[in-house]
């Protein structure tokens, strides 16, 4: 992608499981991205505020989420800051979240069968200003109506749920 995308940053989440795992896993992001010619074109996020977490997703133009563990909560999060987003379609569990997430809303166009479709769908969007703008415009008025977004008629369903698991562990011998 930086070849292609001269004019791309790449952000990443800092995480830590453990002390200094963060750091080390940056020291060794940036020397990979140097070791390809890819220099001052990452950027590390640190956990911020609840407050400050949906505003500062909504400055991204374009998630590109990964293949083996996708985003999950941050995915969700972004796409409800109208932030697009491209996935690559996965197997497992963890891998499918976004695919299930962008098929939920109307947009399972943009996850990808392939890694060269990957390439091409993310390089299409991120030079293609007025797709980005369109698919933002569109997610953000999700936000109203779409079942994906709706937490409170999410909640409703769990809890009719519990309840007849409940009616049907009592109705059980």
């Amino acid at each position: 992608f930086p070849f292609l995308l001269p004019e791309a940053s790449l952000w990443l989440s800092r995480v830590s499981v453990r002390r200094g795992w963060a750091e080390h896993a940056e020291q060794s992001l940036r020397a990979q991205a140097a070791a390809h010619g890819v220099t001052g074109r990452l950027g590390f996020v640190p956990k911020l505020p609840e407050a400050d977490f949906i505003p500062a997703r909504s400055l991204a133009d374009l998630m590109v989420d990964n293949r083996w563990y996708n985003a999950h909560t941050t995915g969700a999060d972004s796409l409800w800051a109208g932030v697009p987003a491209v996935a690559l379609q996965g197997r497992g569990l963890a891998s499918r979240a976004s695919g299930s997430f962008l098929a939920a809303l109307g947009l399972g166009y943009t996850v990808a069968p392939s890694w060269k479709a990957y390439e091409d769908l993310i390089c299409s969007l991120a030079s293609t200003p007025e797709r980005l703008q369109l698919l933002r415009r569109r997610l953000l008025d999700a936000r109203s109506d779409a079942p994906f977004f709706d937490l409170e008629g999410l909640a409703r369903a769990q809890e009719r749920l519990v309840h007849g698991m409940w009616r049907a562990h009592e109705a059980s011998p």
